[in-house]
C-alpha cells in the first residue's frame, strides 16, 4: 500500500503542470480513483479485518501458556517463652505456570476456522468488484469527455460551414438566384447545428463533473485529458462463441464467486453451532515452585528445587446435557443465515 500510494504521489507531480492545469492519460487517471476511492479504501480495510479474524480464529487451536509470580508479606505477633510479645515477619515467594489444550470441541474450532478463511475470501472478491467498478466507471467517464470534446469540434465545424451556406444564399437572394424560403431553410439549419453544439457542451461539461468526482478533483479544477491512440481503443475483429463467452463472464464475476463463499462460510456456521450437542474435551498442565521465609525454614535454593516444586496434568470432560435450547436456537439461526446468503445468490 506505501507503494502504490508513492507510485500515485509521483503521478500527481508528473500531471500537475507549471500554469496548474492538470493533464490526465486514461492509465493515469484510473490508478488516480483507484487510490483516492473511498470504497476501495473501505473494503481494503476490511480485508485486513478479515485477515485479523482468521488469525485469531487459528490461534485457538493453539494451547496457551499463562506464568504468574506472587510474593506475600506475613504479619504476626509471636508469644516467647519468657512471656514477652514479639512481632514477627514472615514473607514468600510462589511461581507458577498453566497451560491448557483442546483436544476436542465438537469440531467447533475447525468450522470457525474454515467460515473465517471463507470470509476472507469472499471480502477479496468485493474488493476485486469494487476496484473493476471504479475503473469502468472512472475510463467510461474519461472516453466520454474526449468522446464529447470531438462532437463539440465537429459542432463547430459545422456551424462554420452552415454560416458559410447562409451568406452565400443571401448574397444570392440579393442577386434574384436563391429564394428567400432556402435562405430561411438554410437559417434553420444552422440554428439547429448551434442546438447540437449546445447540447454537446452540456454533455462535455456533465462528464467532465463525474469524473473529477471520480477523481476526488475539486469542481473548479481545470482538467487537461490525453487521450489513447486510436489504435489501442481498436481490437482485432474475432469470432466469439456466445455461450463460451456468457459461462466465462458469469465465472469471472467476483460479486457471484464472493457470494459462492459466503453461503459456504454459512454453511461452516451450521457446523460450529452444532458443536455445542458434543462433549469437549480439555487438557490442562500446571506446575510451580515457591518458598516461605519463615524462621527455621528451609534454604531458598533447597525450597525451590526440591522441597515445593509441583506439577499436574488433568484431562477435563464436558458433556453438554440441557443448555436452556442455545445450540438449538444457533442451530436455527445458521440455518437461516444459509438461506439467506443463498437467497443472495440467486
Amino acid at each position: 500500500m506505501t507503494g502504490s500510494r508513492f507510485a500515485v504521489f509521483l503521478l500527481l507531480l508528473a500531471w500537475t503542470t507549471a500554469s496548474g492545469a492538470a493533464s490526465l492519460t486514461l492509465d493515469q487517471a484510473v490508478s488516480l480513483a483507484l487510490e483516492r476511492s473511498t470504497e476501495v479504501q473501505r473494503l481494503t480495510t476490511q480485508v485486513s479485518l478479515d485477515e485479523a479474524t482468521t488469525r485469531q480464529t487459528e490461534a485457538w487451536r493453539r494451547p496457551n501458556l499463562n506464568l504468574s509470580l506472587s510474593g506475600s508479606e506475613q504479619l504476626s505477633r509471636v508469644t516467647a517463652l519468657d512471656g514477652s510479645v514479639e512481632g514477627q515477619a514472615t514473607h514468600g515467594v510462589s511461581l507458577r505456570a498453566s497451560s491448557s489444550l483442546s483436544l476436542f470441541d465438537g469440531f467447533a474450532s475447525q468450522a470457525a476456522v474454515q467460515s473465517s478463511r471463507l470470509e476472507l475470501r469472499a471480502a477479496g472478491q468485493d474488493l476485486t468488484q469494487a476496484r473493476q467498478r471504479v475503473a469502468l466507471a472512472t475510463a467510461s467517464n474519461f472516453l466520454a469527455v474526449l468522446s464529447a470534446e470531438g462532437l463539440i469540434g465537429v459542432a463547430q465545424e459545422s456551424i462554420a460551414a452552415q454560416q458559410d451556406q447562409l451568406e452565400q444564399l443571401r448574397a444570392g437572394q440579393e442577386q434574384g438566384t436563391r429564394s428567400r424560403a432556402e435562405v430561411l431553410q438554410q437559417m434553420a439549419s444552422l440554428a439547429s447545428a448551434r442546438m447540437g453544439l449546445v447540447s454537446a457542451e452540456q454533455v462535455q461539461a456533465l462528464a467532465l463533473l463525474r469524473l473529477k468526482d471520480d477523481l476526488r478533483l475539486d469542481l473548479g479544477e481545470e482538467l487537461t485529458l490525453t487521450g489513447p491512440t486510436p489504435g489501442a481503443l481498436v481490437g482485432t475483429p474475432s469470432t466469439y462463441d456466445t455461450d463460451e463467452v456468457s459461462r466465462q463472464a458469469l465465472a469471472g464475476r467476483p460479486e457471484i464467486d464472493g457470494q459462492r463463499l459466503r453461503v459456504q462460510a454459512a454453511e461452516e456456521q451450521i457446523r460450529q453451532a452444532r458443536a455445542g450437542l458434543l462433549p469437549d474435551l480439555s487438557l490442562s498442565v500446571n506446575g510451580g515452585t515457591g518458598y516461605s521465609g519463615q524462621e527455621g525454614a528451609p534454604s531458598v535454593v533447597d525450597q525451590l528445587f526440591d522441597r515445593n516444586p509441583s506439577a499436574t496434568v488433568g484431562l477435563s470432560l464436558a458433556l453438554p446435557l440441557f443448555d436452556r435450547g442455545q445450540t438449538s436456537t444457533a442451530v436455527t439461526r445458521a440455518r437461516l443465515q444459509v438461506r439467506n446468503e443463498q437467497l443472495t445468490l440467486e
